[in-house]
């Protein structure tokens, strides 16, 4: 029980990293929330003409909800012994498959 809390909170901690914003301010571009429309996301970033700086912030944002998706998977396949089928078919789920 204590332990699916803890996963809770990591997955929430996980989603709050905000790459638009560290990649801003890696490439030394304007925090996202300031200009466009002013949500942090690839779209705003792009907006800077950073091409290479906006693809980082999709990659990254896709990795995180990537990430936090398997790891559960796999605790779940761990902890329960799950079907090895129903890991895969919610892994492509999570990928767009």
């Amino acid at each position: 029980m204590i332990a699916g809390a803890l996963f809770v909170v990591a997955a929430y901690l996980l989603g709050s990293v905000s790459f638009a914003v560290i990649v801003s301010r890696a490439f030394g571009l304007p925090d996202p929330h300031e200009y466009g429309s002013g949500n942090p996301g690839a779209t705003n970033v792009l907006r800077t003409g950073n091409k290479a700086a906006a693809l980082l912030t999709l990659l990254g944002d896709g990795v995180k909800g990537f990430v936090a998706v398997f790891v559960i998977a796999i605790l779940l396949f761990w902890r329960h012994r799950t079907n090895i089928r129903q890991l895969i078919s919610g892994s492509e789920r999570s990928i767009g498959r």
